[in-house]
């Protein structure tokens, strides 16, 4: 340090950027955490910055003094506020020293909610389920007035952690336990204004449950001390925030604390997948290492994947979530060259914990169709997933039935056909309005979700058609763009083909309901344009709620298949009717088609269906104008794959 000069420090705390620039406006330093400039006396203006917090101080630097800024901690601010509470839970009611069995682990859920707020019945709705879908027994909940839920020397493996959502859904999402570790979550519950269609009109309630973009999972020592959790949760929020954001807030001090003996392996897992998302939208997952120049541009992207890749530590670790799998795809994917990388195993059996994650295992499905397994959790966050990034949550209820068996996978070249198809049809739409409609809307008849594919397949076949447009596979643009996998593109082209068909006037669809061919024309039970009062089974409560009505009786068989995982259901309707007559079960929307219609035979319509689950079935007796309603889960006799899931 000169005499004419002197010594400036920033202290930002992890997390958090840091910009210096002098009297002329001119920036002189930037990095994150922690910075020190030696620079010319004067005055300074010290800048701080991340997603969440900005702020600005000056400061004078003296001749051969040193100055240091700390940036205030305002505990008015949200997020510190919300992070400090985070810790403090947990912190507390956690349980201490070694579990009773060393090839145990233990799991603690702790809820933060507003208070006077309902939590008891959110906590009521806190489960979890393991690998063949049975419920995990709680050891105790709300200990000491702390609304906590613990699980005792639970078995190391994936779990789905379910929960009643302010949406008024129950999601589930996947738990990593750890061997050796303690796992650690915290819920924060809020209320929610829900809109809902009841027949022409749109009413509002108001919900009180989980709010799945502010969960934190962390992982502790199963005996060691919780003196650093309050620390270690305030760096998992960092990361979190960072996927859900799409920044990156790592740093030199930050990347070496995740290298300490004993680091949480979901911490360093978070972090590496904040590095993947960062290079994916070509930005610096650091704040003290800018984005390069192009000619410097590989090198930095084979430093960072490679940092990413020695993160995720050990991806067969028991417990370890999928996303450790898909990690090191994408440590091969950004950096092929490297021949020290290798992939643990071609595929995943359950959705991944983060939604970035399945973002790029679905993406891997266009290369390898046997990266997703088409298990029950699979096909159900396929369907269901979306908007609570930075997690995968999905609702199980999603995929109540089983998968319609095909003879034939559809190749790339018939997929590619398929989305062009679609792309023609919705043109064809388009110009029977008489002009090609920039802000062209597809029919109301068309449900949203296949509107959103047939949209999207137009302008991927748009972009694909320009001479600088992106070269590739319809398809697998498409499956990408949908985050479905690709082995289930067919089914939803088909699908959407059948719809336009019908907007069209050239098929037989009814576009209205998603129906079979047999179904098209009959009348509609009063119940099928009522309000969905439960998301999860939507059709509870809309049918009369009553399985007998008007000498007609609506009835179930059940035959468990499969060592109990799935059940054949034979559904019937028995009363005095003409043989021909017809009637109209309504089940779960996981079907397809979900409205079916059966004929009558000597007093009786039967449908045999099969399913993974229970669920409310509705019935309509056009003749006779009787509707009826039973719900599977609580029938006699009923197997337990219907009761309980």
């Amino acid at each position: 340090m000169s005499s004419k000069s002197g010594k400036l420090i920033a202290d930002a705390g992890i997390g958090v950027g840091i910009n210096v620039a002098n009297g002329h406006f001119e920036e002189v330093g930037s990095g994150g955490d922690l910075l020190e400039l030696n620079v010319p006396a004067g005055l300074y203006s010290v800048q701080w910055s991340s997603p969440d917090i900005s702020g600005e101080e000056m400061v004078r630097v003296l001749p051969g003094k040193t100055v240091t800024v700390r940036r205030p901690r305002d505990k008015s601010r949200s997020h510190e506020a919300h992070s400090s509470a985070v810790a403090a839970i947990p912190v507390q009611s956690l349980p201490q020293g070694k579990l009773g069995r060393e090839d145990k682990s233990d799991l603690v859920v702790t809820l933060e909610a507003e208070t006077g707020a309902p939590a008891d019945q959110v906590l009521k709705s806190i489960q979890v389920v393991d690998i063949d879908d049975e419920f995990v027994e709680a050891f105790e909940r709300d200990p000491q007035g702390v609304p906590t839920v613990t699980w005792h020397e639970v078995t190391p493996g994936r779990y789905r952690l379910r929960y009643l959502t302010m949406s008024g859904e129950t999601l589930d999402q996947t738990l990593p336990i750890l061997k050796d570790r303690r796992t650690i979550v915290r819920l924060w519950a809020s209320y929610a204004t829900v809109l809902a269609q009841d027949g022409e009109n749109v009413t509002s309630s108001r919900c009180f449950g989980v709010d799945p973009a502010r969960t934190l999972i962390t992982t502790a020592r199963a005996n060691g001390t919780t003196e650093k959790l309050e620390e270690q949760m305030r760096f998992a929020q960092i990361l979190l925030r960072d996927l859900a954001q799409g920044t990156g807030s790592l740093s030199t001090s930050f990347t070496d604390r995740l290298y300490l003996k004993g680091a949480d392996p979901l911490l360093q897992l978070y972090a590496a997948m904040v590095i993947f998302n960062c290079l994916e939208r070509g930005i610096s997952p650091a704040l003290d290492d800018p984005y390069p120049e192009e000619k410097k541009l590989l090198a930095f992207r084979h430093k960072w994947s490679w940092t990413a890749y020695t993160l995720i530590t050990n991806p067969k670790r028991i417990g370890m979530p999928p996303d450790a799998v898909v990690g090191q795809w994408q440590a091969v994917s950004w950096y092929p060259a490297n021949k020290n990388f290798f992939e643990t195993q071609a595929s995943i059996q359950m959705p991944t914990m983060l939604e970035c994650a399945w973002r790029w295992a679905v993406q891997r499905t266009t290369k390898d169709r046997n990266a997703l397994k088409a298990f029950a959790s699979i096909r159900a966050a396929a369907r269901s997933a979306g908007g609570t990034s930075p997690w995968l949550c999905w609702q199980s209820a999603a995929a109540k039935a089983i998968n319609q068996p095909t003879t034939k996978q559809p190749t790339r070249t018939h997929l590619d056909d398929l989305v062009r198809d679609v792309a023609q049809k919705v043109k064809a739409l388009r110009m029977r309005e008489g002009r090609d409609v920039p802000n062209f809307v597809l029919p109301n008849s068309i449900p949203s979700e296949v509107a959103a594919a047939a949209l999207r397949s137009e302008e991927i076949v748009d972009a694909l058609a320009k001479p600088d447009g992106p070269k590739g596979s319809p398809a697998a643009m498409l499956a990408v763009a949908l985050t479905l996998p690709e082995a289930a593109l067919g089914t939803k082209l088909q699908r959407t083909l059948e719809l336009l068909d019908g907007a069209l006037g050239e098929g037989a669809g009814a576009p209205d309901t998603d129906v079979s061919p047999k179904t098209k024309g009959a009348a509609d039970a009063p119940g099928w344009s009522a309000k969905v009062r439960h998301k999860n089974d939507p059709n509870l409560g809309r049918f009369g709620g009553q399985a007998k009505a008007g000498g007609f009786t609506l009835n179930a068989r059940f035959k468990p298949l499969r060592g109990g995982k799935w059940a054949a259901i034979v559904l019937s309707v028995r009363g005095k009717a003409p043989d021909g007559a017809k009637a109209i079960f309504y089940l779960h929307d996981s079907f397809r088609p979900v409205r079916q219609i059966a004929e009558f035979e000597k007093g009786a319509a039967t449908l045999r269906v099969t399913a993974w689950g229970g669920f409310t079935v509705g019935a309509w007796i056009p003749h006779a104008g009787i509707q009826l309603e039973l719900d599977l889960a609580k029938m006699k006799g009923a197997p337990d794959i219907i009761r309980d899931r």
